[in-house]
Parts: structure tokens; sequence; C-alpha cells
């Protein structure tokens, strides 16, 4: 059969560049496009561009508002790079939050599970980025264990590194030999 200019098989249009279903429904064009309102297509498919569900393609990367997976990457990013209203997991370094960079991320997890957080909450225990506080008790970065009500000479105690380790106490009680 051979139809370069018009005809009908089937309730199919056939013209000199496309079949086309006689609702409009399925239409394969000579250029290679398809058009198909209810397609069920099996099998592998292969893109590496386009779209897809809001999601645009681009070589091995899906891409939407504030969203990329990134399969060659081996990287999922959520939210906007240019704020700190992100979170990224990356197969090769970790998961962090906060912040684009790794290194700068105020919270981040390494694949080794190394945790960094520069604030929050530990069992009644407070973390800053350079103290861990309680109720009544500062440990911070420099080597200083305190009460939070200490005042020098007048109340609570102290350890510090200075000079080789000080203590400062009232009503102290040592046992020992």
């Amino acid at each position: 059969i051979t139809a370069n200019t018009a005809g009908t098989i089937a309730n199919f249009n056939i013209n000199s560049t496309e079949i086309a279903s006689s609702n409009n429904n399925l239409r394969l064009k000579a250029n290679g496009q398809i058009t198909a309102s209810a397609a069920n297509i099996q099998g592998k498919m292969t893109a590496t561009s386009g779209q897809i569900a809001g999601f645009g393609i681009s070589g091995n990367t899906l891409t939407a508002t504030n969203f990329t997976l990134d399969a060659s990457g081996k990287s999922i990013s959520l939210g906007d790079a240019s704020t700190t209203d992100i979170i990224i997991a990356d197969a090769d370094t970790g998961i962090q939050l906060g912040h684009a960079t790794f290194g700068s991320a105020p919270f981040s997890v390494t694949k080794a599970g190394v945790l960094k957080a520069t604030s929050g909450t530990i069992g009644g225990w407070t973390l800053s980025g350079t103290q861990i506080t309680s109720n009544n008790l500062i440990m911070d970065s420099a080597g200083v264990i305190q009460t939070s009500d200490y005042a020098s000479n007048t109340k609570g105690w102290r350890l510090s590194p200075a000079n080789g380790g000080e203590a400062e106490f009232q009503n102290v009680k040592i046992r020992g030999t």
C-alpha cells in the first residue's frame, strides 16, 4: 500500500506527514513525534531531555522548582540553594541541612556517621556553637566546666585549664590518700 497524499484505513486518516486516529487521540508523525491520549507503553524508555510529571529531564537529572535528582551525581536536593532552606542527600558526602556547601551546613552527617550540629538539645542538654549547657552546668569548648551561677569568690564552682589547671569551690570535701 502506498499513500503519499491522503486516505483512510480503519478510522485512521493518512496523509503525507502523519497517520492519525479519526478523533486525533493517536497521532504518528513523519518527524518521529507520537501523540497519544491514553498510551500504555511497556518496555524500556530512554530520554535525555523533555519533561515527565512536571519534572524537566536533562541528561542524568530530573529537576523541578527547588528539587533536583541527579543520577550520575548520586544526590537529591530539596529547597533553594541560594538560601538556608535546603536539604541535600549525597551518596559521596552525606546529608546536610541549612547550606548548599557541606562544610558550611549547620547540620550534617557524613557517610561514616559523623554528626555536626551547631545547636540543638540532647537529653535535657542544650548545644550551641561553643557550649553544652543544662539547668546549672556549663561546659565550653575552651575546657571550662562551671555552674551557671558561678561568680568568682562568691558562689558556684569552676574548673578551668588556665594556668595549668585551676579549680574554685566552696565547702569542698576531699577524700582519699
